[in-house]
């Protein structure tokens, strides 16, 4: 898989090669994609205050927070895919639920020799339960918005589609020289 860098207002409005971002396919329908950039790895130092300090990460990283939401090109067996994976997680999610529960049941009703087994299970519950819930983000193709507001780098895409956006932004670059207009680079 590649990455590409597409201009902010191409990935906004879906002015994108029609190549599925996915498999490099000539693509069938644009489909919505949400791209964040949270405060960064340094604000786990944060949960150095104790419970205060998990309050102040929740805080600062939403104040942080930079996103997009664009559309990206894709086929629809790509799409009917991805979706069919969500759903997945999605049931592996409440997997991890239903132990966190059956787990905290056994914890609470069971005598003291259990109780510890119940309070594993429900651990492990909750690692399976959050893992889940949060891979679908971190699969497929994922998006950083930059921080000025200019770019969003896209990570995970086909091939085909990076070198498609990045011959469609020299085609404007060099219209926008050939008519002596200001920026003449590609993608800023």
């Amino acid at each position: 898989m590649a990455g590409v860098e597409l201009r902010r207002d191409d990935y906004e409005d879906g002015v994108l090669p029609q190549v599925c971002v996915f498999t490099g396919a000539p693509a069938e329908v644009l489909v919505e994609h949400r791209s964040r950039q949270g405060a960064g790895a340094w604000i786990v130092l944060l949960l150095l205050l104790g419970p205060v300090g998990v309050l102040a990460m929740l805080v600062v990283d939403r104040m942080l927070q930079v996103e997009a939401r664009g559309l990206l090109p894709m086929t629809h067996a790509a799409l009917a895919e991805r979706t069919a994976a969500r759903r997945r997680w999605n049931v592996v999610a409440l997997a991890g639920a239903v132990a966190v529960a059956a787990g905290l049941a056994v914890a609470l009703t069971a005598g003291a020799e259990v109780r510890g087994v119940g309070l594993v299970a429900a651990g492990i519950g909750v690692i399976v339960a959050v893992g889940a819930w949060a891979a679908p983000a971190f699969t497929g193709v994922t998006g950083r918005p930059d921080r000025t507001g200019r770019t969003v780098r896209l990570s995970g895409v086909a091939p085909e589609f990076a070198r498609a956006y990045r011959a469609q932004d020299e085609r404007r670059a060099e219209v926008r020289r050939a008519a002596g207009l200001g920026r003449t680079s590609s993608t800023p």
